[in-house]
């Protein structure tokens, strides 16, 4: 499996995060786009107008997205009037019709992209929209004094904000509590936290299987849980299932035994004259309720019976016949198609299945979540494809053989 950060610095980077969180809910009123140029950032930003003052943010690419959607506007276009240079042949110097016979004089050296085109555009959608429907604001103070902040999310006003600190720092205090119990100590094997979401792998080493009956000599997992956490929209947090075999140390995530352990991001809708900063005692009662399942969310995925269950899937994918050789290629890109991998990503599963000596359904699955593919990827990427191993082993028979046999 792909290795990232230590406990340590997860948790030391999952604080510095919380302590550089801000959020806002306000109404859609006072909202607007400007254009902001100083030695830190160059480009549009969204200002929100407080009691206090305004803030500036600049707009992450996926806050950008959100608030485009919820304007309706396309989001591509949007990117395009951010991003791209204007064309030399509009020259240095020209005027935009801002409407209402207002006609503005604009130069290259003060907005060398179609940024006043893009405020014009988003300011029209929040001026023509509901004034009084309140959005959450997702802030990031600056690392730098004098930078500008960051808007990471535009939310609904229902989206309760679940710090990844606050839900690691839970499943840390669980596991101590259950080593104090029954004397199972967990281990981070990997993990990965950033300003927008959180994956954290752990293993119980106290909770390994029999030998298994595979084509590798010595084959034995011990089972653990997957926590993650997305702060930015996704809308949920969760445990999965997650193994590691000690034979190769390729991990794997069990989706489908683990579809009901997701807690949504939401609460009561909070309506308001004015702003608050949201960080109120009701808040964190809120957070503290929420998080109160995560500890029989990680009780389920560890009972033992599941240790047995998983056993008896290694051994069953383990049993299946070897797809015929003018099929293999085929069966890897139904696989890339339906899991949308990239073609890069789909010839080193390739690769790393033809290198494999079982090229069964047990097989295919250990391909997939080899370390030989996971090296060459992003954290977030080789999470993605422990996924996709964890369906391709769990696959009944007819699954299996209507993705290999017909392919």
């Amino acid at each position: 499996m792909k290795t990232s950060m230590s406990l340590e610095t997860v948790l030391e980077t999952a604080r510095t995060i919380e302590n550089r969180a801000v959020d806002y809910i306000a109404p859609v009123g006072r909202l607007a786009m400007n254009h902001s140029s100083n030695y830190l950032y160059n480009g549009p930003v969204l200002q929100l107008n407080t009691p206090n003052g305004f803030v500036d943010g600049e707009l992450t690419d996926s806050a950008f997205r959100q608030l485009c959607t919820k304007l309706r506007i396309p989001s591509q276009y949007a990117e395009m009037l951010r991003d791209e240079e204007i064309p030399s042949e509009v020259g240095d110097e020209w005027s935009l019709d801002t409407g209402r016979g207002m006609i503005t004089k604009l130069s290259r050296k003060t907005y060398p992209k179609a940024t006043p085109l893009l405020s014009g555009m988003i300011n029209h959608g929040l001026r023509n929209g509901n004034q009084n429907l309140y959005r959450m604001l997702r802030g990031m103070l600056p690392e730098e004094t004098g930078g500008t902040q960051k808007w990471r999310a535009i939310l609904s006003n229902q989206y309760l904000p679940i710090p990844s600190v606050s839900i690691l720092d839970r499943a840390m205090m669980h596991c101590n509590n259950l080593y104090k119990s029954n004397g199972y100590r967990a281990e981070l094997k990997s993990a990965e936290v950033n300003e927008d979401r959180l994956y954290a792998k752990f293993i119980f080493p106290d909770m390994v299987s029999r030998p298994l009956r595979t084509r590798r000599q010595n084959d034995i997992v011990q089972i653990g849980f997957v926590l993650y956490n997305n702060e930015v929209g996704s809308g949920s947090y969760g445990v999965r299932s997650f193994v590691e075999f000690l034979a190769c140390t390729n991990g794997m995530i069990l989706p489908k035994w683990s579809t009901n352990l997701t807690k949504v991001h939401r609460t009561g809708r909070i309506e308001m004259d004015g702003d608050i900063v949201v960080s109120s005692e009701t808040r964190r009662a809120q957070i503290e309720a929420s998080l109160s399942e995560l500890s029989d969310m990680i009780n389920t995925v560890i009972a033992p019976e599941r240790l047995e269950r998983l056993t008896k899937a290694v051994e069953y994918a383990a049993s299946s016949p070897d797809i015929a050789d003018a099929h293999i290629q085929k069966t890897v890109q139904k696989i890339a198609k339906a899991e949308i991998l990239s073609e890069t990503e789909s010839n080193a599963v390739y690769q790393a299945f033809i290198r494999g000596n079982d090229l069964g359904q047990f097989g295919m699955s250990q391909a997939i979540c080899s370390n030989d593919v996971a090296r060459t990827l992003s954290f977030e990427r080789a999470t993605h494809l422990e996924t996709v191993a964890g369906r391709v082993l769990t696959m009944d028979r007819g699954e299996w053989s209507r993705l290999a046999v017909a392919a």
